[in-house]
């Protein structure tokens, strides 16, 4: 995948979206809980994709124990103590988490015979790298401290896709990690490249834990798919596709006017039928 910086106005444009939707896509070959739903919509030539919520999901959060609620948090305490909002400063842990306050890349790029226009939120960047971005870029996660091979194993099959599919995306090159214990303290870190992760999964066991190369191809062949599905241009349709695991095929549906599925704002849409250019 090969990167752009600048964005020419003029340039058509295959599928807008958000990142966290496209590492969705990537891990999905190799997902065995968590399915997904994704609307497309096809107007002026371009197709737009949005991820909703699965029933599963939303009766996942509801049943949140307080716990639960307080680890997810852990995280973004973890940027507060090694991240500063200028150069010149230092980190500052001692006010209240927000999370949310983002930085986002916004990121051009083909994948097969598919251009992507997609954004996604950056944790960081290294001022001592003087390459530009995204090379200067770093990733800021939290694990569990690892005690024994299962949970190495875990962390290798199904935490470190995630990463990878989420960094490889926007470019990053580097990703840091702490590992806490059971009590939200960071003992340890550990860089990680995100050029190697691949490598580590197919070293760790035969047949690999998992491929960046099936993880690509079945994102490029699954959005061949949205447009040979999604075709009518309209933004009063929405094409409705989901997946639970462990189903082999990809169910979808084609709605009209449908007040729980179409995302197109009306803002958008009188902008780009008047012809709004942005200054």
């Amino acid at each position: 995948m090969a990167y752009s910086t600048h964005i020419p106005s003029s340039s058509p444009t295959g599928f807008v979206c958000w990142r966290g939707l496209l590492t969705k896509l990537l891990c999905t070959p190799y997902e065995n809980r968590e399915g997904w739903i994704i609307c497309a919509t096809r107007y002026q030539g371009t197709w737009y994709l949005c991820e909703y919520e699965t029933a599963k999901k939303i009766k996942d959060r509801g049943k949140e124990t307080d716990r639960q609620k307080e680890m997810s948090y852990w995280g973004f305490k973890f940027e507060q103590y090694l991240t500063a909002g200028r150069m010149d400063r230092q980190p500052d842990s001692s006010g209240p988490v927000n999370n949310k306050e983002a930085y986002c890349s916004v990121i051009q790029t083909r994948l097969g015979s598919h251009t992507l226009l997609f954004a996604g939120e950056v944790d960081a960047l290294d001022p001592s790298v003087k390459e530009t971005k995204p090379s200067c870029y770093v990733e800021l996660k939290t694990s569990r401290q690892i005690d024994h091979p299962g949970q190495e194993r875990n962390f290798i099959k199904f935490k470190l896709i995630k990463w990878w599919a989420q960094s490889f995306l926007v470019g990053i090159p580097r990703i840091i990690c702490g590992y806490r214990d059971d009590y939200g303290t960071v003992n340890s870190l550990e860089t990680f490249l995100v050029s190697q992760m691949p490598k580590m999964a197919a070293q760790y066991s035969n047949p690999p834990a998992w491929s960046g190369t099936a993880c690509m191809n079945f994102c490029d062949r699954f959005l061949s798919f949205i447009k040979t599905v999604a075709t009518e241009d309209n933004p009063r349709v929405v094409y409705k596709f989901e997946w639970t695991p462990p189903a082999a095929e990809v169910h979808w549906e084609k709605l009209v006017d449908s007040s729980s599925y179409s995302f197109l704002p009306r803002w958008f849409l009188d902008d780009m039928e008047g012809g709004a250019e942005c200054s």
